[in-house]
This record gives structure tokens, sequence and C-alpha cells, in this order.
């Protein structure tokens, strides 16, 4: 979980940064978002100890394939974090409305998930196959 999530970091990171200094813009990036990035990690936390016990009873006891299991569990899991974070920054901005809505959950949900695709299929086939053994 914790490798998909640097992954997905780093792709964010190439993208809003020059691509000569990518761990500048990594920095200034964590500098900026400390507290959404700490609730984030929190409700990731918390989507783990939801999620994993979950997959575990898919992969044994209803016999789904597992890494087809270890793939959407760590998709839900990343949406939880998702979820946390932009909560913050929800309740951060001033005027509570549909736009900031929008502007602060839709939008970055769609790009995240979007950018989290490969990183969670690579990952989850690792974890599926590590819960399968």
């Amino acid at each position: 979980m914790c490798i998909s999530l640097v992954c997905a970091i780093l792709i964010w990171a190439m993208l809003l940064t020059d691509y000569n200094y990518p761990i500048r813009g990594l920095m200034m990036f964590i500098m900026d978002f400390p507290v959404n990035l700490i609730v984030a990690f929190i409700f990731m936390l918390f989507g783990s100890l939801i999620i994993g016990p979950k997959i575990h009873i898919y992969i044994y006891e209803r016999n789904w394939n597992s890494k087809i299991s270890g793939i959407l569990g760590l998709y839900v899991i990343s949406i939880f974090g998702i979820i946390g974070g932009f909560v913050v920054a929800y309740f951060d901005y001033p005027n509570n409305s549909n736009e900031s809505l929008i502007e602060y959950f839709s939008l970055p949900l769609l790009l995240f998930l979007i950018l989290n695709l490969f990183p969670s299929i690579i990952f989850g086939v690792v974890l599926g196959k590590l819960i399968a053994k």
C-alpha cells in the first residue's frame, strides 16, 4: 500500500513540477499540504484495517481471484485516502458551496483515480499474491 502511494505521489510530482527538479517539487508539495497528507494517511490506515480482512475473506472463503481482489482492495483503500485528504481542503475553503465541492473533491478525485490506476494494478496483484500465500 505504501509503495503504491509513493508511486502515485511521484507521478503527481512529475506532472506538477519542472522535469529537471522533481524531488524539490515533491518536497514543496509535501510542505504545502501537511495536514491534508496526514489526514489522508490516517484515513488510508483506517481503510486498510477495514478492507484488509475483507480481501482475506474473499480470497480464502469465497475463492475469488486473488489478483483481482488485491487490485480492488487497494483501489478502495486509495479512495479512503482521497476522501480524507480532500475533506480537509473542503473545510479550509471559506465558502462551502457546490463550486468548492467540485473544485476540491470531484476534479481531484477523478485525476487521482486515473493516475492511480497503474500503481494500483501493479501493487494490487502483488498484494493479492501475498494474501493468497
